[in-house]
């Protein structure tokens, strides 16, 4: 049987290069069956193609980047595009991933309002900085007080949408409350945690479901004298990254729950940042329990040795 080719194409992450990946899929693909596709979790890089791939009747799978980097290592690939495509593919036709399933509208609707207002309060802060940082002009610091309140306005009106939204859908209002009955953990970390990752009926495990969101460590070794301390992956969603790691710090502080988990890192030396880590893969933990099975925060459950 003759072995099939290898083809091998780019394509800009937009509309117009979405479709032109499945114009050239058709005219590759030699097979009376739709082609799947698979691809690494990559954040909001990857969201467009995912959802047009899905509306458009193809079965996709997302699979985290470290099972890849670790197929990759076994082949001794390079480091290029090409190669990491050959990878992906082969990864997923030998190991049959998952199917991907889109979040609900609402869910999506609820992410874009929730990103909006995270990135108008980056915006705010930086200008209340430029009150601060020097002594200005006076119509200059009229001019930058009018803006600071049309952002503050803006954030009023995204903020009572996102109020909307989670009112309206009884499931997300459900969950959002149930994640913000953790002490500690407020209404926009809720949120984004609902919002930036696909339905915990993706992942077969808590562990796969903290790795979406890039909070799992990674380790550094290489010989007998090269070893590098451990960080975290950071793939996924940066949003969800820095909203959990504020949330985590507030639950370090005021949750009396975590107490326990806190000092006993504490006494094995773990470093202020490392335990807030933790707090957050913790966390990521607890929450996918709750969503997973439709459960209020258990401190006997949360904690289990």
């Amino acid at each position: 049987m003759k072995k099939a080719k290898k083809r091998f194409n780019t394509f800009q992450n937009s509309s117009e290069g979405f479709k032109k990946l499945l114009s050239w899929t058709d005219s590759k693909c030699q097979c009376s069956e739709k082609p799947a596709f698979c691809m690494e979790a990559t954040g909001s890089y990857m969201e467009e193609v995912v959802e047009f791939l899905y509306d458009n009747g193809f079965d996709v799978s997302i699979v985290n980047p470290l099972l890849i980097k670790q197929k990759k290592a076994k082949l001794h690939s390079n480091k290029t595009d090409k190669a990491d495509a050959k990878t992906i593919a082969k990864y997923c036709r030998s190991e049959n991933p998952r199917l991907w399933t889109p979040q609900p509208q609402e869910y999506r609707q609820l992410r874009d309002v929730c990103r909006a207002i995270d990135f108008l309060k980056i915006q705010l802060t930086r200008e209340r900085n430029k009150l601060e940082t020097r002594v200005i002009n006076i119509i200059v610091k009229n001019a930058i007080n009018t803006v600071i309140l049309a952002i503050e306005e803006q954030i009023n009106k995204l903020e009572a949408e996102r109020k909307k939204i989670i009112d309206e859908h009884e499931q997300i209002k459900s969950q959002v409350e149930k994640i913000v009955n953790i002490k500690g953990v407020g209404l926009g970390t809720a949120c984004c945690i609902l919002v930036e990752a696909p339905t915990p009926e993706n992942f077969n495990n808590a562990k796969q479901y903290a790795a979406f969101f890039g909070i799992t460590p990674q380790h550094f070794e290489s010989g007998s004298s090269v070893k590098k301390g451990s960080h975290l992956s950071k793939i996924g969603s940066r949003y969800a990254r820095k909203t959990l790691f504020m949330a985590s710090m507030a639950v370090k502080r005021h949750n009396e729950n975590f107490q326990p988990f806190v000092q006993r890192l504490e006494k094995k030396g773990k470093k202020a940042k490392v335990i807030v880590c933790a707090i957050m893969r913790k966390l990521m933990h607890i929450i996918f329990g709750m969503l997973k099975n439709n459960t209020n925060f258990n401190k006997n459950l949360a904690f289990a040795a």
